[in-house]
């Protein structure tokens, strides 16, 4: 894991008996990122899953708006935009139009 002060996605839910685990990949071992249990918090699985696209996109779009004032920035932005949307769709367990 190096430097970062979190376990790298991607993520993926694992359902055991009631709960879901959220879960890296991680080289070495099968390592477990959180438990939520009871069926009325498993709303937030697809959230917890996708966390770590989600701090990636929040990272590369505050970069992007440090140059909002340059037009090639502001070209180059709009996939990030368009990235962004359906990062959070799916964190919120929707399709993105």
């Amino acid at each position: 894991m190096g430097n970062q002060s979190h376990t790298p996605g991607p993520w993926r839910p694992e359902w055991i008996r009631n709960s879901v685990y959220i879960k890296a990949d991680d080289t070495d071992r099968d390592l477990s990122i959180c438990r939520v249990m009871q069926h009325r918090n498993s709303n937030n699985v697809q959230l917890l899953i996708h966390a770590p696209e989600l701090l990636d996109l929040c990272e590369r779009l505050l970069g992007f708006a440090v140059h909002y004032g340059d037009p090639f920035a502001l070209e180059a932005g709009h996939g990030l935009i368009e990235r962004a949307k359906e990062t959070v769709a799916k964190a919120k367990g929707e399709r993105h139009a």
